[in-house]
């Protein structure tokens, strides 16, 4: 269709010229002869408008691209090891996983999913999840994921591509989430040095999240000394931020026992640390609170604050939550947060949730600090962990909690 367009057209124009010529070399052509000429190029030029038409009603016929995706999720059923998911009858899923991500659909149209139980012994009937509709947005492709490890320290720094229709992009560490948003890179801290680390990147608008860009990449060696000072200096620069000295202690309040009630909106104290800090001002920038029982399907947010608005959320999910030592205990990260003590003044690190609606009463669970569970840095831009002892499941930084 296209090759008789152009060939339309280039007929006119060599006509057009034609007439042109023509018109200069033979002045005294009757203007008769002159209008048969223009009448013809006039029925081409018609022809050509038509062909056009055609070719537009062809484009509009063809359907809008398959690029859009639904996040398919059902309950877990009892004696289940595996499940069959069916969309329009068709079957599209089989595995043990009770969440699918079906991709390649048509933006905006519908689709009705269904799904069965099987084990062994045979299958359930057919459960229907329902109709659900794609969103009218390609789903994006996913980001290239590069590294290199520096600064030094123990320290990676990540640059990923921009890709169409990406709204944000989503950065794990293994199983933790350490970065969501717009940016196009991220420098992951305080690893330790010359370490193999694992990020899975994607990207994500409203119509969900791409599949995963991987790189295995070596966390930065320690860094070079630096020139020794001058004998018995204590600061080389007066002008430079004095180094803090911090103190912690675990509050008696909240005590043992504190109750969560299932469903309640409204967070409770799990655990409270009092931090003072002495000739600088401290910033909390890393929080890491563990429990020995797995908090997902217990909790539904983790909050920390220091009080009034200065706090952060974190819903409890299995993206948030990593799994430390084979299941030993749980690890839900605070990255990137801005919780400040002033120089010689005391504030209280408050760890606070509540509990799902759903969560089976009575349950008993510890919450506790590990060592180097808390990073902070001071004026002169110095890193502080701690504790720096006495942390752990077993140790002195532990409250229990219940839910009921």
């Amino acid at each position: 269709m296209k090759k008789a367009v152009i060939t339309i057209f280039a007929f006119v124009l060599i006509l057009g010229g034609s007439f042109t010529f023509y018109n200069k070399a033979n002045a005294e052509e009757t203007d008769l002869e002159r209008a048969k000429l223009l009448l013809k190029i006039y029925q081409l030029q018609l022809q050509v408008i038509a062909l056009q038409e055609k070719l537009t009603e062809r484009q509009r016929a063809i359907p809008v691209r398959e690029c859009a995706q639904i996040n398919v999720s059902w309950e877990e059923s009892d004696r289940a090891s595996d499940y069959k998911l069916y969309r329009d009858g068709i079957l599209i899923y089989e595995g043990r996983e009770n969440e699918f991500i079906d991709s390649g659909l048509v933006r905006g149209n519908s689709y009705n999913y269904s799904v069965q139980a099987i084990n062994r012994s045979g299958e359930s009937g057919m459960s229907n999840i329902g109709r659900i509709t794609a969103r009218n947005i390609c789903t994006p492709k996913a980001p290239e994921l590069r590294g290199i490890s520096k600064p030094c320290g123990g320290n990676v720094s990540l640059k990923w591509s921009r890709v169409p229709y990406a709204e944000q992009y989503r950065l794990f560490q293994g199983r933790s989430l350490v970065y969501q948003g717009p940016a196009l890179g991220f420098t992951d801290k305080d690893l330790r040095v010359n370490s193999n680390y694992t990020y899975y990147l994607s990207a994500g608008n409203t119509s969900g999240w791409s599949e995963r860009d991987t790189l295995r990449i070596r966390s930065s060696d320690i860094c070079p000394p630096e020139a020794p000072g001058s004998p018995g200096a204590f600061r080389a620069d007066p002008g430079v931020g004095a180094e803090a000295f911090i103190s912690y202690s675990l509050r008696s309040s909240p005590r043992d026992g504190t109750r969560l009630s299932g469903g309640s909106r409204s967070r409770r104290g799990l655990i409270y640390l009092d931090i003072e800090a002495v000739y600088s001002d401290v910033h909390i920038r890393r929080v890491k609170v563990s429990f020995d029982s797995n908090p997902v399907g217990i909790l539904d947010t983790l909050e920390v604050n220091m009080g009034g608005r200065n706090s952060t959320v974190l819903e409890i999910n299995r993206e948030n939550v990593q799994t430390v030592d084979r299941g030993s205990h749980y690890m839900v990260t605070f990255n990137n947060i801005f919780l400040n003590v002033p120089e010689d003044s005391t504030k209280t690190l408050r760890i606070r949730a509540n509990a799902l609606n759903d969560a089976e009463s009575g349950e008993e669970v510890a919450v506790f600090f590990e060592n180097r569970a808390i990073r902070a840095t001071d004026e002169a831009s110095i890193n502080h962990f701690f504790p720096r002892s006495g942390g752990g499941v077993d140790g002195e930084f532990r409250r229990n909690f219940e839910i009921r």
